[in-house]
């Protein structure tokens, strides 16, 4: 137990802020024979635990700032005027200190852009290329040449030493290769014994060593291949069962407290884990590892309220046999198991938990890592970017070399479903209204083909490459099943209702979605996807009623949010000319590379277009139902239903396509039937169920101008968008319209009443430069960039390109208007076509309609076509285009130029004129208008009839007069 209360009393020397309540007894570490072990006791009563308070955060912050101004700082030391040197009466000396700081940055960049430094830096670098080369070839390096290196690694940066030296021991090595083989046949006489003399004293070390010294990779991969050596043998001798190493680790409690000491109730937050367990086992003649390791619970607890400590995390027990984990969290990897039924194995099974959403302590941990307002870590920030972006670039290197290598995994995950609890106020009790998220689960396996290699006999060469093209991918099933959204009111059995097909409390119906993800192992065949995603959902149901989201609002504005943080400064103007460190030398050259590299490939460009990646979802049928709280069950008012919604999308080298369409659409109102007795149906389409047509279809194309088919295929068009619109119906029931009116009113003023409004927060007054003018940078960019002239060729070539390209096709579309009675007019537009071209300098437009027909329904009309088109010609076309510069300069003068122009063609139309038509047309459309505006158009006409009976008036008056007036004699 001594080394073990060693270590005990250095932890709590070192690390006494943070870790709590350890000694020795908890700790056991031994070693012995081949077999290692660490394992972690747990206390009954005093468990270790890492525990962090508001101050330590703090602290570690301002830290991290004083580093990244220490950092800063240093840039412009040497302009300072010295520490003794007080700021009381040494004004002029600060100041220089600022200006040279300031104008260090751009005296840089100046020296930086001047031909004279580019000059000097080559040969800085050339001088320093040649010194490292002579003490590379020099068997001691005089003091002379060391001063030369010395004060050329002074003047050049980590990269351009790095480079440098790469280069200089390229040459060194390309000249001894040229001086061993040469040699003429004096060489035989005066030199050549001695070699044999040297050969003859070297060692068999010394000769193994200038033997793997002059051979390449891979003129050792092939030698060793031929000999049947391999660098990495194993130890075949050895079962391959057999375990070389294991290594157990158990830690059976451990939680993480964060805690601020100036509250009477410390703890905001507490994580605990239980039996944290892992086993790695080595096998060394099949060069395997395995790796177990498992979590039994874990429980998040959060602010403490009164005597009683919230549960934020909660794992569950219910149901843990029927081949659910018995453990919280169980992972299992393997490389090449004993049974030899892949590569690699990978399990992970975890257990459901309960997420209960608490306000305080949300609030609480959001404001414990607030950084005070006078830390900002920018320079820390750009450091956490530039790793990001190494390790994407790493993660892309793997990736690829993945795929070149590339190795079965026997892929097997079981995620439980776990649920969230939003409670009302923030707070969980019984008596709150909650809102559940059921998150589902979520299953993940890998799909491995078990067919045979070899082709049937009789296969067509297609029958075959389908085949291959099959076996090219790497495929994985994934299934997430039962997710759904409930709301539930005080009483309300939920964990029940959370089980079922079918309950009043769901919001969003328990659904599945299931996705194939497939990943290529040819990245280089333009016919194979490199990556194919094909996902497809069964049925997305959604149930709401007015009553329901008026609690669902309620809830979610009784929810406190933490307040929003302060917005950061201005950042401050960081000089590029960092100082690089030697760790970076080989990132920077790694990545130069792979740019220079790209460059080039980009440059010469592929010979035909690959798919990166290759998407389709499917979702069959879409369903809303909008119901009406009466007392206290809901009653169904409108069903809208989706179907066959289909979206396809594509990236390849030069372009990106998507595609979506949609089968049919459905909008019926529960509250009325029509003439067939069925539910009325204001939204209806004729060819739903029919799978060769789709109500909408849309297709998007964005294509490169860089491409090579750029003209021909894609017609110069960066952009095209094309929209079909089979046909539709449309029927306008007076009766359901203003139900749903009525309905939309009681609802948007129950809504205004549950959710109050918030007081309007007073904007902070504008600092003083707010009236300032800024500097418009980009409009003088663009000023300058348009004035820039362009050769004609350029020119003609921009004219050609498309921006954008937009067609939009619509069959027919059919409006009936009717109420109880019956139908009162029909309407129906067919052959609609737009066009819209969008170039560089113009914009045209086309469109035209083939027919409009206006008709009377009522059975036995002498007229039953109130508008039609005569002659069968097309009733409408028009042809606008606008041209940007068509009048500019000389060509004002031109009468044939012009900035728009517009062509419009007009068939020959018939129009019955009927009172009674227009009259219940006019009363159908009268009942939609509010009693305002009634009371309006009423008073309207009145005055009007008013003042057309005074006008009559004054005219009989006025007629009266001059019949009254006596004649002149003549």
């Amino acid at each position: 137990m001594v080394f073990e209360s060693l270590v005990a009393d250095l932890l709590n020397r070192f690390l006494g802020d943070y870790v709590e309540n350890l000694d020795s007894s908890q700790l056991s570490i031994g070693i012995w024979g081949e077999r290692y072990s660490v394992t972690g006791k747990g206390a009954k009563k005093d468990v270790a635990y890492d525990s962090r308070n508001s101050n330590q955060y703090l602290d570690v912050m301002e830290f991290l700032e004083g580093l990244e101004r220490m950092g800063r700082s240093a840039l412009y030391q040497k302009f300072h005027p010295g520490a003794g040197v007080p700021i009381k009466g040494n004004a002029k000396k600060y100041w220089h200190f600022a200006m040279n700081s300031i104008m260090e940055d751009v005296r840089r960049r100046l020296r930086q852009k001047s031909w004279m430094h580019i000059a000097d830096h080559r040969k800085r670098v050339k001088a320093y290329q040649a010194a490292y080369k002579k003490k590379l070839l020099a068997k001691k390096v005089s003091k002379e040449l060391q001063t030369e290196l010395d004060g050329c690694e002074k003047s050049l940066d980590v990269l351009n030493i790095t480079l440098a030296r790469q280069q200089a021991r390229t040459e060194v090595t390309r000249e001894e290769a040229k001086n061993e083989n040469k040699g003429g046949w004096l060489s035989g006489w005066w030199g050549g014994g001695k070699k044999e003399e040297k050969a003859a004293k070297g060692t068999t070390e010394e000769i193994a060593e200038k033997f793997g010294e002059a051979m390449t990779p891979e003129e050792k991969a092939k030698l060793f291949d031929a000999i049947g050596y391999s660098e990495n043998q194993v130890d075949t001798t050895l079962p391959q069962e057999f375990v070389a190493m294991q290594l157990k680790f158990h830690l059976k409690n451990l939680s993480v407290s964060l805690k601020e000491p100036t509250r009477k109730s410390p703890q905001i937050v507490k994580l605990a884990f239980t039996d944290a367990v892992a086993n790695v086992d080595q096998r060394p003649s099949a060069e395997a590892i395995k790796v177990d390791a498992s979590i039994a619970s874990m429980a998040v607890y959060g602010v403490p309220a009164g005597d009683s400590v919230p549960h934020l995390v909660t794992t569950q027990t219910d149901g843990a046999g029927g081949g659910v984990a018995a453990n919280l969290l169980s992972v299992m990897f393997e490389t090449n198991p004993l049974d030899k039924q892949c590569d690699q194995r990978v399990k992970l099974l975890a257990r459901p938990l309960e997420i209960v959403y608490n306000a305080a302590t949300i609030n609480q941990v959001a404001d414990f890592f607030k950084p005070p307002e006078s830390v900002h870590l920018s320079q820390l920030q750009a450091a956490a970017a530039s790793k990001l972006d190494e390790l994407k670039e790493m993660s892309a290197t793997g990736l690829q070399h993945a795929v070149e290598h590339h190795k079965y995994m026997d892929l097997n995950i079981d995620i439980q479903p776990s649920y969230v609890i939003v409670p009302e106020n923030g707070v969980y009790s019984d008596s709150a209204h909650l809102l559940v998220l059921d998150l589902g689960a979520l299953t993940m396996r890998s799909v491995k083909d078990k067919r045979p290699m070899l082709p049937r006999v009789g296969s067509t060469e297609k029958e075959v490459m389908d085949d291959l093209k099959s076996r090219s991918y790497d495929k994985f099933d994934i299934a997430l099943q039962r997710v759904q959204v409930m709301f539930a009111e005080p009483g309300d059995d939920w964990k029940v209702a959370r089980g079922e097909a079918d309950s009043s409390l769901q919001l969003l119906k328990p659904f599945d979605l299931n996705v194939q993800l497939h990943k290529g192992l040819i990245v280089d065949d333009p016919r194979l996807p490199k990556v194919r995603v094909l996902s497809e959902l069964p049925n997305l149901a959604i149930s709401v009623s007015d009553h329901k989201l008026q609690q669902i609002a309620r809830l979610a504005a009784s929810i406190p949010t933490p307040e929003p943080a302060a917005a950061p400064p201005a950042e401050a103007v960081v000089p590029d000319a960092v100082a690089v460190d030697d760790g970076d030398a080989e990132r920077i050259a790694r990545r130069a590379a792979a740019v220079a590299a790209a460059a080039k490939k980009k440059q010469e460009g592929p010979a035909e277009q690959l798919t990166d990646i290759e998407l389709r979802f499917e979702l069959r049928r879409f369903a809303v139902s909008v119901c009406r709280r009466v007392e206290t069950h809901d009653v169904g008012i409108v069903a809208i239903a989706v179907e066959g919604v289909v979206v396809e999308a594509a990236v390849r080298t030069y372009e990106m396509r998507v595609g979506a369409r949609v089968g049919g659409v459905s909008v019926r109102h529960l509250q009325f039937n029509g003439a067939d007795g069925a539910p009325v149906a204001l939204v209806g389409t004729p060819a739903a169920g029919r799978d060769d047509v789709d109500l909408v279809s849309a297709t998007y194309v964005r294509a490169n101008r860089a491409g090579p088919e750029f003209a021909t295929t894609y017609g110069n068009a960066e952009q095209a968008v094309a929209v079909t619109f089979s046909r539709l119906d449309v029927t306008m029931h007076r009766g359901a319209l203003l139900h749903l009116m009525q309905f939309g009113k009681d609802f948007g003023e129950k809504m205004a009443a549950a959710v109050p409004s918030k007081p309007e927060v007073a904007a902070p007054p504008p600092p003083d430069d707010a009236g300032a003018p800024k500097p418009i940078v980009a409009a003088a960019s663009r000023t300058t960039l348009a004035a820039v002239p362009l050769s004609e060729e350029r020119r003609r070539r921009l004219e050609e390109i498309i921006e954008l390209q937009l067609e939009a096709r619509l069959g027919s579309i059919a409006v009936s208007l009717c109420d109880d009675d019956g139908a009162v007019a029909a309407l129906t537009l067919s052959g609609l076509h737009a066009g819209v071209t969008m170039r560089r300098e113009s914009i045209a437009v086309a469109a035209s309609l083939r027919d409009v027909v206006v008709a009377d329904p009522t059975p036995g009309a002498a007229h039953p076509r109130i508008i039609s088109t005569v002659g069968g010609e097309e009733l409408l076309s028009a042809h606008v285009r606008q041209y940007a510069r068509a009048t500019d300069g000389d060509a004002y003068a031109d009468m044939d130029a012009a900035d728009l122009v517009v062509e419009l063609s007009v068939a020959q139309l018939r129009v019955v004129v009927l009172a009674r038509f227009l009259g219940d047309v006019a009363a159908f459309a009268a009942a939609f208008q509010s009693e305002a505006a009634q009371r309006a158009i009423a008073d309207a006409g009145a005055a009007a009839a008013e003042s057309a009976a005074e006008a009559a008036t004054n005219l009989q008056i006025r007629a009266r007069s001059r019949r009254s007036l006596p004649t002149s004699d003549a």
